[in-house]
């Protein structure tokens, strides 16, 4: 598939990984309830005060955390899916400035206000 791209985005496949995280986090929250309402009991029966619904629901996201990874570190390095426009996007980090970003330098023309360009024109005026 990586031959024929025709475009610099990587349509991704149908994955399980956004169900079993939401699974996971509405788990890990029940669960967080049911642990801090010890007084619960008569309607949850034994499972109030426990924290093994939290647990277990803390080991959901952190299954998520791992499998999600492992695909987009699999879609990068075995089946090469990702385009430098990807790779860059994956290592962007927004609480850096663009200008400061070593995923961002070198990629084009630096204007005075230290955002990197590259044929990009910007629809807010900006003075210059």
């Amino acid at each position: 598939m990586s031959g024929d791209v025709k475009h610099d985005y990587h349509l991704v496949n149908p994955s399980p990984w956004p169900l079993i995280g939401s699974l996971g986090a509405f788990t890990l929250a029940v669960g967080a309830v049911l642990w801090m309402n010890k007084d619960a009991a008569a309607d949850f029966g034994p499972i109030a005060g426990q924290p093994w619904v939290m647990i277990g629901g803390f080991a959901l996201v952190l299954y998520t955390m791992i499998g999600w990874w492992r695909d987009v570190v699999r879609e990068s390095v075995v089946t090469k899916e990702h385009t430098p426009v990807i790779k860059l996007g994956l290592r962007y980090d927004p609480g850096r400035s663009e200008g400061d970003s070593p995923a961002l330098q070198g990629l084009g023309e630096q204007r005075k206000d230290g955002i990197a360009q590259r044929g990009i024109r910007s629809v807010l005026p900006s003075g210059d």
